[in-house]
């Protein structure tokens, strides 16, 4: 299967469209921009996980801690009726 390509007229919508050069340099400082744009996206979403985590820990302490006190008051319940 064979697609047909309008090179030109792709250049042309990337120009007008997305604003991109058709220099050399230009795309270099277009790949400079969206690697300094991911780089912040990541340190961004970094963060965000690391707050999740963080939030997620902390039920989850909370969680268990509740747990460990109805097993000690079972344990103790138990034990004055043996």
């Amino acid at each position: 299967m064979t697609i047909a390509s309008d090179t030109p007229r792709a250049a042309t919508r990337l120009r007008e469209e997305a604003g991109f050069e058709g220099t050399e340099s230009a795309l270099r400082s277009d790949l400079e921009r969206f690697e300094a744009a991911l780089r912040s996206d990541l340190e961004k979403l970094e963060a965000s996980l690391r707050g999740e985590m963080r939030r997620l820990e902390q039920r989850m302490t909370i969680r268990i801690g509740g747990m460990m006190v109805v097993a000690v008051g079972l344990a103790a319940a138990a034990g004055r009726f043996l």
